[in-house]
């Protein structure tokens, strides 16, 4: 009776054996991320300096003060402006940020600036007139028996505030790297441009138009990396801020004391909302060192833009007969910049 009761203990055990491992599935041995996955990336402080060497623009009616015209042989009038086409300058730019290692997360404080002053000359050599373009009803007939000449020069401003707040993603089978971010932006920009007026030499008059932007709001953006190998790769970045903007100082001044010609039109400020777009497409190379730290060089070309950035004041000013002036009009004009880049980054 001991010996059959055994048996069965026995054929028991062994049925819930082969029952656990029928239904018993151990876990799968962790596989590489084939899509967007959290990517683990080096903790610590970094740092960086950037510089661009950029050309500024403004759209429209920006960058052009005058209507010259010039007598043709077969008797036509020619009329053509000469707009102040500035070239490249040099900025700056610098950053300092945290990645948390832990969560993939970064926190990073972005700063950029640009000044550049670019003048353009004329001569009233072979002209007949010269017209405002600005103020259309002024016009300078004969300027060359005045031994007329000029300068004018085109003077813009940047100062550029970013904090942002990104995640990294990765894949290690294609080795591409996605770093979405939000932030916040706050921007000024100033831009001046200053006519002189001469005759013989001597200054007859002048001008200055102006008008400054100031804008804060959201931004959200990403960086798109590409590993190639041997510490080298290909990024992007791309980034779209909506800035609740102000826009101030705006006018402009018109001396000419021989023409009786003193006038100052001036707007006021208005708020409006403005959307500045950023673009960069550039290589990269990495260099790591063995305490684990690491060096990164990035270059590249870059372009952004800042819509309805500047008010530029048109108005009628008469001075063929009873002096009169008022306002006939306001363009709202964009401001861009665009060209190459370098950066340099130290990660602890």
């Amino acid at each position: 009776m001991i010996k059959r009761v055994t048996l069965l203990a026995l054929l028991g055990v062994s049925a819930s054996s082969i029952a656990l491992a029928d239904t018993y599935n151990p876990p799968a041995p962790a596989q590489p991320c084939n899509l967007m996955c959290t990517e683990a990336i080096p903790g610590g402080f970094y740092v960086g300096v950037t510089g661009i060497y950029a050309q500024p623009s403004t759209s429209g009616i920006g960058q052009v003060l005058n209507s010259f015209q010039y007598q043709q042989a077969d008797g036509q009038l020619l009329s053509q402006t000469k707009p102040v086409e500035p070239s490249n300058y040099g900025g700056i730019g610098a950053k300092a940020g945290y990645d948390f290692a832990s969560s993939a997360n970064s926190l990073e404080f972005d700063y950029l600036h640009f000044n550049s002053s670019t003048s353009v000359g004329f001569d009233s050599a072979g002209l007949y007139s010269i017209g405002g373009i600005i103020s259309p009803n002024i016009i300078f007939p004969d300027p060359s028996s005045v031994g007329a000449a000029g300068n004018e020069k085109l003077a813009y401003n940047l100062n550029q505030y970013d904090l942002w707040l990104a995640h990294t993603f990765g894949s290690s089978v294609s080795d591409f790297i996605f770093k979405p971010a939000i932030g916040i932006r706050y921007a000024s920009i100033s831009r001046n441009d200053t006519a002189t007026s001469l005759s013989y030499n001597t200054v007859i008059g002048g001008g200055q138009q102006s008008s400054d932007f100031q804008g804060l709001g959201p931004e959200m953006g990403f960086d798109a990396h590409y590993k190639l190998g041997y510490g080298f790769g290909v990024i992007g970045h791309f980034d779209d801020a909506v800035l609740a903007s102000r826009i101030s100082d705006s006018g402009e001044n018109i001396s000419i004391p021989s023409f009786g010609l003193n006038s100052v039109l001036k707007l006021k400020d208005s708020n409006r909302v403005s959307n500045v777009v950023t673009a960069r497409l550039g290589a990269d190379y990495q260099y790591v060192f063995t305490n684990g730290s690491s060096l990164g060089l990035e270059g590249g070309y870059q372009a952004m833009q800042y819509s309805n950035a500047f008010d530029i004041v048109q108005g009628d000013l008469n001075i063929t007969g009873p002096y009169e002036q008022h306002i006939t009009g306001v363009s709202s004009e964009d401001f861009s910049l665009r060209g190459p880049y370098l950066t340099l980054t130290y990660h602890v």
